[in-house]
């Protein structure tokens, strides 16, 4: 059953301390979890504004906290948005690190 209305919740998932660099050496900000969190960020924005809406959907298990809430693409499943499918043969040799393919399946 679906819900005319839309409720907003504002959360901050806890992921642990801070790796000490002097333990582990650098840690890494531009990569993984961080990547992912920052991509996500730059296309929804920290402030929800009155034009904006944005949907984050959960449904697998993951090796980070911060990777969970994000979720994945599942191509058998009904309402798969085609517009996420590339077009090429082969993957591309170089992929530009932190890009991603933003669309909305219209259900």
């Amino acid at each position: 059953m679906l819900s005319r209305r839309a409720d907003l919740i504002s959360f901050e998932v806890y992921c642990g301390q801070q790796q000490p660099i002097a333990e582990f050496g650098v840690v890494d900000i531009k990569s993984g979890p961080a990547a992912v969190v920052r991509n996500l960020r730059s296309v929804f924005s920290d402030k929800p504004s009155e034009k904006a809406m944005g949907l984050v959907v959960v449904n697998r298990f993951y090796t980070s906290i911060v990777l969970a809430t994000i979720g994945t693409i599942i191509t058998n499943r009904r309402g798969f948005c085609t517009a996420v499918v590339t077009k090429i043969k082969k993957r591309l040799i170089d992929i530009p690190r932190g890009s991603f393919v933003f669309a909305r399946s219209n259900m």
